[in-house]
């Protein structure tokens, strides 16, 4: 098994059989398809379907990656001379021991039921769930894991991007809370300060890659089964996925009926499937218990779920799967939960996977869900929803905000897909129905005060369709200041896919950095393309319009460049990029139309 990394970033892993036979003596040579006489054949190629990955080096890289499999942990961080590799191989009984302590704040979370069969004694609710993070800390991080945490927090301040892969999805690195060796500091649950995700390892896997970063929201798909009598948290999650303030994509809300979700799962494409209703011990008396959700004519058991979305959303997408299933009592399989829904989702294709390590109740599965939803409609990444809904265990001490464990990429995040009118009802909500754009004759050109005033405009994130000789493409693109305003920074990717304007397709990449020149009291852009090229530009700031002249094009003697910005609305913005070859005229070589990712503040 080969695993591939890039400055700390998991990217491929991949494996073969190799079989090892003892000769007593050479085999004959009979050619290139020699074999071994008597012996088993070569192992087999790499089975098709999965032959070829493509990566995006220029990607962020997590603060911390860390691997484990096979008895080993490998701690990685673009902040460490190297990695750190040591054994890690946890016994049985210290998860005997993790089952006690998950089962104990089940008990504490707010259910409004009593675990059947348990009577814990528990002192401060507020405290007990941090002495059990402290002790999960201790008993069950890697010390190859603890040693990268403190040098990287050491020089990090703030929080972390925290990438793990596991073949043992029973660690619950969400509920570590570091200490140092000698006690002198304790930072807080992993999965409050920081942005923490899992990834899943089987070596059984010929070929294992990075997990998606983008995904795109073709739609939201609730499915709430209707009980007798209802579940009051489910009808607030019902209520909230409605609320234009959540409105990611389209809502399409099917039935609770076992044949309804089977055909869902069948023909799902991409975008989230949100579960919210019962779950169900099954087995729990046995030897090994699982998990099952309850819908209003039988129950979905794993095996069942994972067939359907496999066939359905794992073949043609890779949707997101949201499981919020509350409990009817029983907290004694919260072990086989996290084992079988996360790492199944992901291995039937699923970009991503939020659920509980333990059953909870639904009024306060709703507060979560409520909360993970708002972030995402502001346009933050999966796991920083995930975070900013955990953080609410700062204000209420109830340990369901503790249980929900994010499986994905630490930097996936939704791709808005709503039309432009969409976006401006959703502005709308939010503003008191104030959606005209900002009077630009108020405004100057340039700004003595604040030379960035014209260009705040642009700050966020956009969508953007790419047309022109080069053919039509999508393409993302983000805007933000750096160093305390002292830069505005731009990063860019866009894909064609192959066409006739351009028959092998292409991917691009850019950075760029505006400056002010405060001699010439100018703004000036550099625009570095993975092409090779640097285009140094000096802009021109007009009322709703951007137009920069290249200055100097370096590894393009002669060439001459003009791009321009033309600000329709706070929605929108029309991109327009001119070339002109040595002694040639300008010519638009691409007009591209941008639509914001509305920020809900």
């Amino acid at each position: 098994r080969v695993t591939f990394g890039h400055v700390g970033a998991f990217l491929l892993a991949a494996s073969r059989p190799i079989t090892v036979v003892a000769l007593l003596e050479p085999p004959p040579s009979t050619g290139d398809d020699a074999q071994v006489s008597g012996g088993p054949r070569p192992a087999p190629p790499i089975p098709p379907g999965r032959t070829a990955e493509v990566f995006d080096l220029m990607a962020e890289a997590p603060d911390i990656t860390v691997y484990h499999t096979d008895g080993q942990v490998i701690a990685q961080s673009p902040y460490l001379e190297g990695p750190l590799i040591e054994p890690y191989a946890p016994d049985d009984e210290i998860f005997v021991w993790l089952e006690e302590r998950l089962a104990r704040l089940a008990a504490l979370s707010n259910r409004g039921s009593t675990p059947v069969g348990q009577s814990l004694a528990v002192g401060d609710p507020a405290r007990s769930p941090v002495a059990i993070g402290r002790e999960i800390w201790r008993r069950l991080a890697p010390a190859a894991f603890q040693r990268a945490y403190w040098q990287v927090a050491d020089t990090n301040s703030g929080a972390l991007e925290i990438q793990f892969f596991s073949d043992d999805p029973r660690i619950p690195w969400e509920l570590m809370r570091p200490q140092r060796a000698d006690g002198s500091e304790e930072h807080g649950f992993l999965g409050v300060e920081h942005w923490v995700a899992r990834g899943h390892v089987r070596r059984d896997l010929p070929v294992q890659g990075r997990m998606p970063l983008l995904l795109p929201m073709a739609r939201v798909t609730l499915v709430a089964p209707l009980y007798d009598p209802p579940l009051p948290g489910i009808e607030t999650e019902r209520r909230l996925l409605k609320d234009p303030r959540h409105r990611l994509a389209p809502l399409r809300e099917v039935g609770g009926a076992y044949e309804e979700v089977v055909a869902v799962l069948d023909e799902f494409a991409t975008g989230i499937l949100h579960y919210s209703g019962h779950g169900e011990v099954v087995g729990a008396d046995g030897v090994s218990p699982s998990y099952a959700l309850r819908l209003e004519d039988r129950l979905l058991d794993l095996d069942s779920f994972v067939g359907g979305l496999r066939g359905g959303g794992g073949a043609r997408g890779r949707p997101f799967v949201f499981l919020n299933a509350c409990d009817i009592g029983q907290a004694s399989a919260s072990g086989g939960y996290v084992e079988g829904w996360g790492p199944a989702a992901l291995e039937a294709g699923a970009s991503g996977y939020l659920g509980a390590l333990w059953p909870v109740g639904d009024t306060a599965a709703a507060a979560f869900s409520d909360a993970f939803y708002a972030a995402l409609t502001r346009g933050d990444t999966f796991v920083e929803a995930v975070r900013q809904a955990r953080n609410r265990f700062k204000d209420d001490p109830d340990p369901t905000y503790l249980a929900y464990v994010y499986y994905g990429d630490v930097f996936l995040r939704p791709e808005r897909q709503l039309k432009v009118e969409d976006r401006r009802e959703v502005v709308a909500v939010e503003t008191g129905g104030d959606q005209s754009p900002p009077a630009p004759a108020q405004q100057p050109a340039t700004h003595a005060g604040d030379p960035w005033a014209p260009l705040r405009p642009l700050v966020g994130r956009w969508e953007g369709a790419i047309g022109g000789e080069l053919g039509t493409g999508t393409a993302l693109r983000e805007y933000r200041f750096i160093f305390d305003e002292t830069f505005l920074l731009s990063r860019h990717a866009s894909v064609r896919l192959p066409q006739d304007e351009s028959p092998r397709g292409d991917y691009h990449r850019e950075l760029g950095v505006f400056s002010h020149d405060r001699e010439r009291d100018k703004i000036v852009y550099r625009q570095f393309l993975v092409e090779g090229f640097v285009n140094e530009y000096v802009c021109e700031l007009e009322p709703k319009r951007l137009v920069c002249a290249t200055e100097r094009v370096e590894n393009g003697p002669g060439m001459r460049a003009r791009w321009t910005l033309d600000i329709e609305d706070r929605f929108g913005f029309v991109e327009t990029f001119e070339l002109a070859s040595p002694g040639k005229d300008l010519a638009v070589l691409l007009t591209n139309r941008w639509v914001r990712v509305p920020v809900i503040e």
